[in-house]
């Protein structure tokens, strides 16, 4: 897990300051959307939801610029997902005459990254998921509660709003985040390459365990580090050289063994379970982003 320093100011003042920079645009932009959402008949109130978050969308779009299919693919799931998510999200709220919960929603999801003094690196395409999945969530969970509250035709509780549960959500997504990006024992992994096969197949997630060498043995798969890619193979046999374990390994779809012995030192986990084809879109972004300097560190890259 690689962190790096928030490049926002975190001191007492800095915190004020950015609050008020960030803090009244979103109140007043949530604001306007409700009253805007709200100004009409109540039998245009649909239409006029879906005109105003077509167009809050493009404006937080703005001007996108894409120089090749890789910077497509990135503006489409980092920016262009997410804002549409978060705006469909904030336009459900404002139809159902609130605004309240849109606003804390977007003080919360932002809060973050303007306090902590570190920030974790993570891949762009781990942030995107997550910013879409999040309003996403949230969404659906309004809505069951408003279609639970309406059975009684209860105003009072179908505007009834508890900031609890939109906390519950985000620790979920939070706790999910770090266990994509290994800051707990076990991580997921996307195998990209075929010589697992028919053990793993391209696409798999193999979730891996962080363990000593001398917790692997004879039969595991194990993941290790090569040069700049990583490999999932299956170890064969496990010997010891001057204090040090050693590991012949060999991928099971493979003729051969591995050229080289795998020393204690490469090995970065082994697989407890896998998970059918869930990494495939992790694999189609990889792909395409070959020789764009992408973070590459949930996949598989090895031969």
């Amino acid at each position: 897990m690689r962190y790096g320093k928030n490049p926002y100011s975190t001191s007492f003042k800095g915190i004020l300051l950015n609050s008020y920079i960030y803090l009244w645009p979103i109140i007043a932009k949530e604001y306007t959307r409700f009253r805007l959402v709200n100004n009409v008949y109540e039998k245009e109130k649909k239409y006029m939801s879906i005109l105003i978050g077509i167009v809050y969308v493009f404006v937080d779009i703005g001007i996108l610029k894409v120089q090749n299919i890789y910077g497509l693919t990135k503006v489409v799931f980092s920016d262009v997902l997410p804002i549409i998510a978060n705006n469909c999200l904030c336009t459900y709220i404002a139809f159902n005459k609130m605004y309240k919960p849109a606003v804390f929603y977007r003080i919360v999801s932002s809060a973050y990254w303007f306090v902590s003094p570190v920030l974790p690196k993570v891949d762009w395409l781990i942030n995107s998921v997550v910013d879409t999945i999040i309003p996403i969530i949230l969404l659906i969970y309004i809505a069951y509660i408003r279609s639970k509250n309406d059975v009684n035709k209860n105003r009072e509780k179908v505007e009834k709003f508890n900031p609890g549960n939109l906390i519950s959500v985000v620790v979920v997504v939070v706790l999910a985040l770090w266990f994509a990006t290994g800051v707990f024992p076990i991580k997921p992994v996307a195998v990209a390459t075929g010589s697992m096969e028919k053990t793993l197949m391209v696409g798999d997630i193999v979730i891996l365990k962080k363990c000593p060498a001398n917790e692997v043995n004879e039969g595991d798969i194990i993941q290790y580090q090569k040069g700049s890619v990583t490999i999932i193979h299956r170890v064969l046999s496990k010997y010891y050289e001057k204090d040090k374990i050693f590991f012949i390994t060999k991928g099971d779809n493979n003729r051969s063994e591995d050229p080289e012995p795998v020393s204690e030192s490469q090995v970065l986990g082994k697989q407890i379970f896998s998970v059918k084809y869930l990494g495939l879109p992790a694999v189609f972004i990889s792909r395409i982003s070959s020789g764009e300097n992408a973070d590459l560190s949930g996949i598989e890259t090895g031969m």
